[in-house]
């Protein structure tokens, strides 16, 4: 590639005259280890030729501001990466008393790349990267760690760990190599650097953008088409909603660990179910319908557009709250939104707890509303009524549709608020997931052929039964306790979900044994922490709990302690199905064991099942069911029976 076209780094900063800055609306530092040690072998690489290296492109917009500034549209990343290491070596060059690298004065050097005016009360740096990570930026520059501030975001995080790469190279170098580096980055490193006369410009630079290199998620894409049509119409009040928002859009978003393109996408495609169209068929993009929708060829499209950029940001808010519960002050309101974060699945109720925070304003009534989504939404998605995970979706989005934009009903001529939504959530679960449905989820028949150790909301039930046992004991723990991840500091302290009856326990039993219900069902299931885990282990039943005035495992491991709730109930019921079966039988052979194993599950069963009917009972709908009674020795294939509620005639 001949050299004619591209730009040294001194051109690009145009020897410290030009300062550029990092846009709200643009994402954080997202560089890691892997881009920045690619950057440091191309620097080595290019230290044995004699050409420049292409090194990307740089795209600077111009700004009305004074100091010749521009805003960094492409590249950012880059340009960010290379100044923090630039810092670090100019940091290392005075510390081995250097006065210049590769020719230049180590004070050109700064003032170039890095920042002008210290000592002379009008301090200014040569890159700025957004008000909430300026101060943490420029400490890194001076210093290369963070000493007085925490990081709040990955992208902090990102930025820290890059100065800190660098200022350990850096100090590893001697005088010859931080020359021939610099030498490289000043020199040898080349930009395709395109500075638009017109802001205007931007729509094509941005459609350019949007159609090369890593793909975008749609949330970037729709960010740059708000721009382009803002710059393209003379929008002032467009472009500034969007420069004041979108970065706490992101910052939110990336609170609620929604970092990656397809997480974002599937927010998005929350918003614009409320904000536009709900419907679950359209094959196209939002990023394509919103241009389709409002093209930048109508002026006027621009008040829709506004209004689409203050719901995303209201949206991003309320993901943060249902993610963290941070900003909610209402016990009640908090514990839902606990309850809904921890669900395996949430993608079908996303919309309207947007439509939700959207439109009500009184805690209150969100605190309803929020109850029975979350009941809903366990009832029927994630104990797997709904045989997809789109089922019913469509019904669901209108509702949220309809909240937001305050539908008026025609049969009713009134607009659509929380109490119609409630009655029709009511009447949604009624249909769709009554109490028996809701049962039949909960238990295998004999003949069935499932396994609940493969249910995806076998973690989260547990923990909420668990939370109810503390509550009876006037404690409590929140759910995330049960619902973290193994934490490699503290991998004791993870909870397990395992069998009670091990898989391949056959102390007792030939091969047959397995291939009934007991070892897949429901109520052979618990949390329980890795030293109780490891314990007990393949362990049979009588030897985890103890018969009669015997210490199980579970128990002695813990000094008669265990650390569940779940696990010190265990030992009554499996005394009392011992002591029932013992009973009928003169010795204790394999179907002794076999039948007090069963009973001790049933036992269990029953006490999760109707723990379920009112953690997550609807009232109002049909065929409720007041307490289940289980029996697995029984002669019918159902191993359930239901006491229904009396209706009152």
């Amino acid at each position: 590639m001949s050299d004619s076209g591209l730009k040294t780094l001194c051109e690009v900063f145009d020897g410290g005259n030009r300062r550029f800055r990092i846009p709200e609306y643009q994402r954080g530092y997202s560089w890691g280890k892997s881009q920045r040690d690619d950057l440091l072998s191309d620097i080595n690489h290019v230290s044995r030729q004699d050409y420049r290296h292409f090194t990307g492109t740089v795209v600077a917009a111009p700004t009305t501001e004074s100091g010749n500034i521009y805003d960094l549209v492409d590249g950012q990343q880059r340009i960010t990466t290379i100044t923090l290491l630039v810092s670090a070596i100019l940091r290392r060059a005075k510390q081995l008393g250097m006065s210049a690298l590769s020719g230049d004065d180590l004070s050109t050097i700064e003032h170039r790349f890095i920042e002008q005016g210290r000592g002379e009360g009008n301090l200014i740096y040569q890159l700025s990267v957004g008000k909430e990570q300026n101060s943490l930026f420029q400490e890194l520059l001076v210093s290369g760690q963070l000493e007085t501030k925490q990081n709040k975001t990955k992208s902090d995080s990102n930025l820290v760990a890059a100065a800190g790469e660098f200022s350990v190279q850096a100090n590893q170098w001697d005088e010859a190599k931080l020359n021939a580096t610099y030498k490289v980055i000043s020199q040898k490193l080349g930009f395709i650097l395109y500075m638009p006369e017109k802001r205007a410009e931007i729509g094509m630079m941005f459609e350019v953008i949007n159609n090369r290199g890593k793909p975008l998620s749609e949330l970037d894409k729709i960010k740059n088409y708000l721009i382009y049509f803002a710059e393209k119409n003379k929008t002032s009040s467009l472009r500034k909603i969007v420069q004041e928002n979108w970065g706490g859009i992101l910052r939110a978003l990336n609170a609620s660990n929604i970092n990656g393109n397809n997480d974002e996408n599937k927010f998005l495609r929350s918003c614009w179910t409320v904000f536009n169209n709900p419907s679950v068929r359209d094959k196209f993009g939002v990023y394509d319908q919103l241009k389709s929708l409002y093209p930048a060829t109508k002026t006027e499209n621009w008040k829709h557009l506004e209004k689409f950029v203050k719901f995303l940001t209201h949206a991003a808010n309320t993901t943060e709250k249902l993610a963290t519960q941070t900003g909610v002050d209402n016990a009640d309101e908090r514990r839902w939104l606990e309850r809904i974060n921890a669900h395996p699945g949430k993608a079908s109720i996303r919309p309207l707890i947007l439509a939700l925070y959207a439109t009500e304003s009184n805690p209150l009534e969100r605190i309803e509303t929020l109850s029975l989504l979350e009941k809903l939404n366990f009832r029927f998605y994630v104990c797997g009524i709904a045989k997809r995970s789109d089922s019913g979706q469509g019904t669901l989005f209108t509702f949220a549709n309809n909240l937001y934009h305050h539908r008026v009903d025609d049969t009713k001529g009134q607009a659509y608020s929380c109490q119609e939504l409630n009655e029709d959530l009511k009447k949604f679960v009624d249909e769709n997931a009554n109490d028996r449905a809701f049962i039949l989820n909960l238990t295998l028949d004999k003949d069935e052929s499932g396994d609940y150790y493969d249910w995806q909301g076998l973690r989260f039930f547990l923990a909420s039964y668990e939370q109810e046992l503390l509550s009876r004991n006037k404690e409590s723990r929140p759910l995330n306790v049960y619902m973290s991840r193994r934490d490699p500091q503290a991998p004791n302290n993870f909870y397990h979900r395992e069998h009670i009856w091990a898989s391949k326990d056959y102390s007792r039993f030939d091969d047959s044994s397995d291939r009934n219900i007991n070892k897949r069902r429901l109520a052979n299931f618990i949390l329980l922490k890795e030293t109780a885990n490891i314990s007990a282990g393949k362990k049979s039943i009588d030897e985890k709990i103890g018969p009669e005035d015997k210490v199980g495992h579970y128990f002695a491991d813990a000094k008669h302690h265990p650390n569940t709730y779940m696990i010190r109930e265990l030992k009554g019921w499996y005394d009392g199905a011992h002591k029932e079966i013992w009973g009928r039988w003169e010795r204790r052979t394999p179907r002794f064991w076999l039948e007090v194993y069963t009973r001790f599950l049933d036992r269990r069963e029953e006490a999760l099942v109707n723990f379920a009917l009112d953690r997550w009972r609807v009232d109002g709908i049909k065929l409720g069911v007041t307490r289940v009674e289980v029996n697995g020795l029984g002669p019918n294939n159902e191993i359930f029976t239901c006491f229904p509620k009396r209706v009152s005639t």
